[in-house]
C-alpha cells in the first residue's frame, strides 16, 4: 500500500447502547451498570499473591465470572511462531497445539469447585477457560494447577449516511477505488438480521419471522458474499446478569439479531445502502456509482439514499452473538477467540482483520478479563475496534474493553443531520407535524398507534409523572416534561410511562429539554409512549397551559429530518472521559455516533435511528477495514496510528467550531 492517507474522521466520534443512570432504557447510548460491574481495577495471579478483597468492584458474595489464563501456549502463538518454517507447517503445528490446549482445559474443568459452571474455553487468542462461580471460590480458582492467572469478566453491556459522508468515506472510495473488499470483520454483538436487505438479504419481513422461528438451527445466509459465517454464543434467553434471563447460556450456530443493536451497527460497518425505494445500491455490479458518490454536496448525497453505505460497503462479515435478547454478557472473550479462528480448527490463518465491539462496562479495568482478551487477539494481527463507552463526562468512567492497550477506544461525537419519527397533532385546530421518537418496547406495528386528546398534569411539583399519579386519566393521552440531564432527571421512561398507564392513560408524550435526542426511550410495552424534541415539547406545554385543544392522529417512522450544521463535531454529551493511566491514554479517536441512522432489525428494508458510542465504533471499524483491504502488511498498531494520525478535525465545546477544544482524554485524537 503506498501513500494511504484515511480522510475520515472529520467529525470524530462513537456509539453504544445504553441505559441512563436515572434508569431510563435507551437504544444507544449509555448503560447503567450495577455495583457489580463498574470498578474492577486488576487481575489475581498467583504470583502476585493477590486476595480477593483487592477486586474492587466485584461482590464479596454471591457469583461472578472469572477467566482463567492456562500455562500453555495458545495455538495462534504456536502459528505465527512457525511462519517462517511456511504456511503449512505453521497450520499442522498449531493444529497439534490444539490438542495439548484442550487437554490443559478438561483437566482444569475436571478441578473446578463445585457449583461452578464453564461459560467457554478458548485456544486461540489465549488458553483459557470461563467459569461462573461464587465469590468464595476465588482462592481455589488461584490454585488449580495449570492455571497462570484469574482475571474477572465485568458484565458487558451492548455502548449513518451523513455521519459517513461527514467523515469522507466517499473520498477514500473514489481515491482508492476500495469498497473493503478483501477485509473481513467481526461484529461481537447482538447477532445480525442476514434478511435485511442492507446485508445482502431479501428485504421481506416475512424471512425474518421465518428466520426468527428457525433460529436455533444453521441459517443459510442469503448473501455469502457479505456473511461468511458466525455462531450465536449466549442463546436468546441469556443474560449475564440474571435480571432478565439466564445466567447459563445455550449456544447454537444461528447468529440471528432479536435486539436490533447488532444489525444497525452491521449497517454501519459494512451495510451496501439503499435506493430511496429500499432497493439495493448495488456494488457488487457497480462499484463506480460509489466512487462517483463523492462529489456529491451533502444534501445531494442524503437524497440519494434510503439507508447510507456502510464505511466499507463491500466488506464480508463474521457475526458472532453474545447477547440473549435483553441483558449483559460475559461471553466476549468465545466470541473474540473465535474470530481469530473462524472455522474452530486451531489453526489462525483464516484469523479476521477487524473486530467490532460496540460495548462495554464502565469504569472497567485494562485488566478485566475481556480488554485482556482484546490485546492478545491484536498480538495476533487482528485490528480490535471497542466503544469508549457511554458513562459522561467522569473521571475515569472509560469502560472495558475499550481501555485495552492496543484497542482502538472510540468516542462520539455529533453531526449535523438526524432522520427521525414523526407525531402527527393538531393544535388550537391547527394540525402540526413534530420531531419525535418512538419508545423501544411498544410492538408499534402490531398494536395500536398514539391517538386521542392530549392532557398535562395539574400537579406542579410532579410535572415529569416520576410520582404515582393520583389525577384520573382514563382514556387520555398524558404530557409529561423530560430532560436530558441526568443531575436532576428523577426518573426514566419506563417508570414514567408505567405511572402514566397506572392512573388510566392511553400514551404518554415526552417532552423534550433538547432539540436532538441523545438517545431512545423504552417507554412501555402496554400503551405508546412518544418523546418530543424540545421545539414539539414547547409548543404543545405552551397550548396546554393555555387551556387549547392539543390532540394526536398518530405516528409515522423515519420520516422527520432535522438538519442543525451547528453541531457538527461538537461531542457527544453522553462519551466517556477516558482513563488515567500512565501509557494508556483513552479513547484514541472520535466518531459520530448522535443519531445515526442504520439498518433496523425485522423491517425487512427500513431503518432506525439510534445513538450511543456504539454507532461511532463500526465507523471506526469500516476504516480499519478499508487500510485492511488495500492488503498492506501493517501491523494492529500501525493501523490504529494511521487512523489516529490522520483524524484531523478538533471538537469544540461550541456550536460552529466556537470554543473551547476538547483534549486527548474525552475525544483522543
Amino acid at each position: 500500500m503506498k501513500g494511504f492517507v484515511l480522510l475520515a474522521l472529520a467529525g470524530a466520534t462513537a456509539v453504544v447502547l445504553w441505559v441512563s443512570a436515572a434508569g431510563a432504557a435507551h437504544t444507544g447510548g449509555p448503560l447503567a451498570q450495577s455495583a457489580a460491574a463498574t470498578k474492577l481495577h486488576i487481575p489475581l495471579s498467583k504470583a502476585a499473591g493477590l486476595r480477593p478483597r483487592s477486586l474492587k468492584g466485584v461482590p464479596s458474595k454471591g457469583s461472578y465470572a472469572f477467566l482463567l489464563k492456562l500455562a500453555v501456549q495458545p495455538t495462534g502463538r504456536v502459528y505465527n511462531a512457525n511462519l517462517s518454517l511456511g504456511k503449512a507447517a505453521a497450520r499442522a503445528a498449531a493444529e497439534s497445539q490444539f490438542a495439548t490446549v484442550r487437554a490443559a482445559e478438561s483437566r482444569v474443568t475436571a478441578a473446578l469447585p463445585s457449583g461452578s459452571h464453564v461459560l467457554y474455553k478458548m485456544h486461540a487468542i489465549m488458553a483459557g477457560v470461563a467459569v461462573y462461580t461464587k465469590v468464595a471460590n476465588l482462592p481455589a480458582l488461584q490454585r488449580i494447577s495449570g492455571v497462570s492467572a484469574v482475571y474477572p469478566i465485568a458484565p458487558k453491556k451492548p455502548s449513518l449516511s451523513y455521519s459517513v459522508y461527514l467523515e469522507h468515506a466517499p473520498q477514500v472510495w473514489q481515491q482508492y477505488g476500495d469498497l473493503g473488499e478483501n477485509s473481513t470483520v467481526a461484529i461481537i454483538d447482538t447477532g445480525i438480521d442476514y434478511t435485511h436487505a442492507d446485508l445482502g438479504g431479501s428485504g421481506d419481513p416475512a424471512d425474518y419471522q421465518t428466520a426468527l422461528a428457525n433460529d436455533t438451527s444453521a441459517p443459510s445466509f442469503p448473501d455469502s458474499s457479505k456473511i461468511l459465517g458466525g455462531f450465536d454464543f449466549a442463546g436468546d434467553d441469556y443474560d449475564a446478569s440474571g435480571d432478565v434471563g439466564s445466567t447459563t447460556p445455550s449456544p447454537d450456530p444461528n447468529p440471528l439479531d432479536c435486539n436490533s443493536h447488532g444489525t444497525h451497527v452491521a449497517g454501519i460497518i459494512a451495510g451496501y445502502g439503499e435506493n430511496p425505494d429500499g432497493s439495493v445500491f448495488d456494488a457488487l455490479h457497480h462499484p463506480s456509482d460509489y466512487e462517483s458518490l463523492s462529489a456529491l454536496s451533502s444534501s445531494d448525497y442524503q437524497n440519494t439514499f434510503k439507508i447510507g453505505p456502510g464505511m466499507a460497503p463491500l466488506a464480508k462479515l463474521y457475526s458472532y452473538k453474545v447477547f440473549g435478547c435483553d441483558g449483559s454478557t460475559n461471553l466476549v472473550a468465545a466470541a473474540l477467540d473465535r474470530a481469530a479462528d473462524p472455522d474452530d480448527n486451531g489453526s489462525t490463518a483464516d484469523h479476521v482483520d477487524v473486530v467490532n465491539m460496540s460495548l462495554g462496562s464502565d469504569y472497567g479495568s485494562p485488566q478485566d478479563g475481556d480488554s485482556v482478551a482484546s490485546n492478545a487477539a491484536s498480538q495476533l494481527g487482528i485490528s480490535v475496534v471497542a466503544a469508549a463507552g457511554n458513562g459522561g463526562d467522569l473521571y475515569d468512567v472509560g469502560g472495558s474493553p475499550g481501555n485495552a492497550s492496543r484497542v482502538i477506544g472510540v468516542a462520539a461525537s455529533q453531526d449535523a443531520y438526524s432522520q427521525i419519527d414523526t407525531l402527527h397533532a393538531t393544535v388550537n385546530a391547527v394540525p402540526k407535524t413534530y420531531g419525535a421518537q418512538r419508545s423501544v418496547a411498544y410492538d408499534w406495528a402490531n398494536d395500536p398507534d398514539l391517538s386521542g386528546t392530549v392532557v398535562e398534569l395539574a400537579d406542579a411539583s410532579n410535572k415529569d409523572g416520576c410520582d404515582p399519579i393520583s389525577q384520573n386519566l382514563t382514556g387520555k393521552i398524558v404530557f409529561l416534561e423530560w430532560t436530558d440531564d441526568d443531575s436532576v432527571r428523577r426518573c426514566g421512561s419506563a417508570a414514567r410511562s408505567q405511572n402514566a398507564e397506572d392512573a388510566g392513560a392511553i400514551g404518554a408524550i415526552l417532552g423534550e429539554d433538547e432539540e436532538v435526542f441523545a438517545a431512545g426511550i423504552t417507554g412501555s410495552a402496554d400503551i405508546p409512549v412518544v418523546q418530543v424534541v424540545k421545539s414539539a415539547s414547547d409548543e404543545i406545554e405552551a397550548a396546554l397551559d393555555a387551556s387549547q385543544t392539543v390532540t394526536v392522529s398518530g405516528t409515522t417512522a423515519n420520516d422527520f429530518e432535522q438538519d442543525f450544521p451547528a453541531n457538527d463535531d461538537k461531542v457527544a454529551g453522553f462519551s466517556s472521559r477516558g482513563i488515567r493511566i500512565a501509557g494508556d491514554v483513552k479513547p484514541d479517536v472520535t466518531g459520530v455516533g448522535v443519531s445515526v441512522f442504520s439498518a433496523g432489525m425485522g423491517t425487512g428494508d427500513d431503518g432506525l435511528s439510534d445513538s450511543g458510542t456504539s454507532m461511532a465504533t463500526p465507523e471506526v471499524a469500516g476504516l480499519s477495514a478499508l487500510i485492511r483491504s488495500q492488503d498492506t502488511p501493517w501491523s494492529p498498531e500501525e493501523v490504529k496510528a494511521d487512523i489516529m494520525n490522520t483524524a484531523g478535525q478538533d471538537l469544540f465545546t461550541g456550536d460552529n467550531h466556537t470554543g473551547d477544544k476538547y483534549a486527548p482524554g474525552r475525544v483522543g485524537a
